[in-house]
């Protein structure tokens, strides 16, 4: 995790005193699987290429349904 990641996951209760903070949270719900979609044949042409539903449904022809639960990263090859 990255320096201000619990900057992150405090968001709400940054904001709002009321909404949830980061003693909240059990460990184990900041684990979840995940999923990568690689589009970086996309963006190499266009850097400003987005993710479309034709991606996720020729993400999930090869591979499998994307459930709710499922984190999803981007490949786009940029840093």
């Amino acid at each position: 995790m990255g320096e201000h990641s619990a900057t992150h996951i405090n968001a709400p209760n940054s904001f709002y005193q009321e909404k949830p903070g980061i003693e909240s949270y059990s460990s184990t719900s900041l684990v979840v699987l995940a999923n990568v979609i690689d589009i970086r044949y996309k963006t190499k042409l266009n850097p400003d290429s987005t993710l479309t539903i034709d991606d996720i449904k020729n993400w999930e022809n090869q591979h499998q349904t994307l459930s709710a639960e499922t984190l999803v990263l981007l490949y786009t090859g940029w840093q």
